[in-house]
């Protein structure tokens, strides 16, 4: 059998034949000399090559056996995946209009665990083939009134052939069309579903996939054959696997081929390898690069069980030892009490350490084994695994999580660069996404990537940017990023916490200032109530009723005896005044019963009243505030 991906036959077949010495040809790492002219076995051709595997299916299979049963290996290659799983960036967007796609991504999509999982189907087979399904939500329509129902709600046959059509929607029952009584088969309608939470990525299995590839244009036409648990699932026609399966599954299920792919609805990225490799489009695994390697290693493992089992606590031996004189013991006791009597001695000693055991004759005691340790040493061991790991790119320390930026910055750096296909097509996938949802749910395109790892240049990086970003020269977004700080929140944060800074301020200089009034004014009480005056104006003039309410005494002053109207509208405002010195100062209950019922009396005077405790609160304002400004100077 030829092997698809080595053209080389020293891989799969001995490169010299049997008569190549009678031909006189020499063969590669032929030996010839006077004293045996024959050509010894060349080193290419071991062991480990002879079980390289030799075709695609058998490619494939290898890979997942490897990744599956090799510890080592699998977390190596699932810590380069995670190294260079970061937090998504939308260059072309606003943060505000972040929030939709930055939402579709790490809420209904968990695109993490998707694009981790890419990843392990991309270090374990070299390929890596998804597709996307896009949910839809099915109706059956009647085919004469065009009347429809959720396939949910529908009791319904389905009927699958391997000829047009071949899947058919069939009426259950005797009953027909509860519209117009058609008694004949469904017609299916598919409609896309909005709610952008049921989007999912869907992985398949490289051994089920067959591609034509076109050398010169690279085009690849991308073909599946439907697994066998997948049939067998469609055909027991149990709703789960109908209702939400496209119907091009089915029609693929029913006719027994295979399915086509749209070519912007696939996702295919292969595992670059040198030129000379045909691999028809398909990417060679890392493991099946190193095969020799990790089949060697496999050997040692093999090997250190063998000597675990057999060799690592060896035996221990009882038997009879000969007397100082030289007889035997076994002429008196036979083998067989001797046997009996030691077992009986060793299950005592195993139920109580503790006891006394006595013994007729002499007792020889031999260890044999437990040289497990010089057979296999650890050092071996642990050589191969670290040949294998570092043929595969993954540094030692990389892989026990002790390497340092510090230690080693330039060995992290190499480890990026040598990696730098894994974030690659991780931007790849994300651009996929965006450009099949923008497509099919009419979404504004953006651009959307993995924030770059730099953890070799992180320290000194950003020292850099935040002095670029000091100087203006950086915007903050940029600068922060490294830390996992989105600057835009952070503004938005820090204006929050201004305005709570300046309303509890400004409460504080509000109660100061009102303190401040009360002890301004705090002297002109001692004044009767204007209420009292009011209810005097009931039963005349106001003017007077008020003056006869103030105890008798001329308001603010103002020439007048008691009783007497105010001659003029100045002497009306010198009382408005007045009033309002003494109301000020009140509580705010009695003020509001003073005010009422002054407006009840006198409705001019209310007014005046009114406007000149509006003046005297903003004077108090005023002289509260040169005060607290007087006072800070002082301090």
């Amino acid at each position: 059998m030829s092997n698809p991906y080595f053209s080389s036959p020293a891989l799969t077949a001995s490169p010299y034949s049997a008569n190549a010495g009678a031909a006189g040809g020499r063969s590669p790492g032929a030996s010839s000399s006077g004293y045996n002219s024959r050509p010894f076995m060349t080193p290419w051709l071991d062991y480990a090559s002879v079980a390289v595997p030799e075709n695609h299916s058998l490619v494939m299979w290898w890979a997942q056996y490897l990744w599956l049963i090799d510890g080592n290996y699998r977390t190596a290659m699932e810590r380069v995946a995670a190294h260079f799983l970061t937090v998504l960036e939308f260059p072309d967007l606003e943060a505000d209009e972040e929030s939709a796609w930055k939402d579709l991504f790490t809420n209904e999509m968990d695109s993490h665990r998707e694009l981790m999982g890419c990843a392990y189907d991309f270090l374990c087979y070299g390929n890596i083939i998804a597709s996307l399904y896009l949910p839809f939500k099915r109706f059956l329509q009647c085919r004469k009134c065009h009347s429809e129902q959720p396939i949910e709600r529908v009791n319904y046959t389905l009927a699958l052939s391997d000829s047009k059509p071949y899947v058919q929607f069939k009426r259950r029952g005797a009953r027909g069309c509860p519209v117009c009584g058609n008694k004949g088969n469904y017609e299916v309608r598919d409609r896309r579903d909005p709610d952008l939470a049921r989007v999912r990525v869907n992985r398949y299995d490289a051994a089920d996939i067959e591609l034509a590839f076109n050398r010169y244009s690279q085009k690849k036409e991308i073909y599946w054959r439907i697994p066998e648990e997948d049939r067998r699932d469609i055909l027991s026609k149990a709703r789960i696997h109908i209702d939400e399966t496209p119907m091009d599954v089915l029609e693929a299920v029913a006719a027994g081929g295979r399915l086509r792919f749209n070519s912007e609805l696939v996702y295919h990225a292969s595992e670059p390898t040198i030129s000379g490799v045909h691999t028809r489009g398909w990417g060679l695994p890392r493991s099946i690069s190193n095969f020799r390697t990790a089949w060697l290693q496999q050997l040692t493992n093999k090997m250190d069980q063998a000597v675990a089992i057999d060799y690592t606590l060896g035996m221990r031996i009882l038997s009879p030892s000969a007397t100082n004189g030289g007889d035997d013991p076994m002429k008196i006791a036979g083998m067989e009490s001797f046997t009996a009597r030691m077992k009986g001695m060793v299950n005592e000693h195993r139920n109580n350490p503790a006891s006394y055991h006595v013994s007729p004759y002499p007792v020889e005691y031999q260890f044999l084994g437990g040289e497990g340790n010089s057979l296999m040493p650890p050092e071996k061991l642990k050589f191969r695994q670290q040949e294998y790991l570092n043929q595969l790119g993954v540094p030692l320390e990389y892989h026990q999580m002790n390497l340092t930026t510090q230690a080693a910055p330039m060995s992290l750096r190499l480890f990026e660069s040598y990696w730098q296909v894994i974030p690659t097509f991780y931007n790849q996938i994300l651009d996929w996404i965006v450009d099949v949802m923008s497509r099919v749910y009419n979404l504004e395109p953006t651009k959307v990537q993995m924030q770059k790892t730099t953890i070799a240049d992180d320290a000194e990086r950003k020292q850099v940017l935040l002095q670029l970003m000091s100087a203006n020269q950086l915007s903050p977004q940029t600068a922060l990023q490294p830390y996992g700080v989105n600057a835009h929140e952070e503004v938005k944060k820090v204006m929050a916490h201004q305005e709570y800074v300046d309303r509890m301020q400004q409460e504080a200089d509000e109660k100061l200032m009102k303190q401040e009034e009360m002890g301004a004014l705090k002297g002109m009480t001692g004044q009767p109530t204007p209420s009292a005056m009011a209810q005097q104006g009931a039963a005349g003039d106001p003017a007077a009723a008020l003056a006869g309410g103030m105890g008798g005494m001329p308001m603010g002053g103002m020439p007048g005896a008691v009783g007497q109207a105010p001659a003029s509208l100045d002497e009306m405002s010198g009382q408005a005044q007045e009033i309002a010195q003494q109301l000020v100062v009140m509580p705010e209950y009695n003020r509001k019963q003073e005010l009422k019922a002054l407006r009840e009396g006198n409705k001019d005077l209310h007014a005046l009243v009114m406007q000149n405790m509006e003046q005297i609160r903003r004077q108090a304002s005023s002289e509260g505030q040169q005060m607290i400004l007087s006072q800070g100077g002082t301090a």
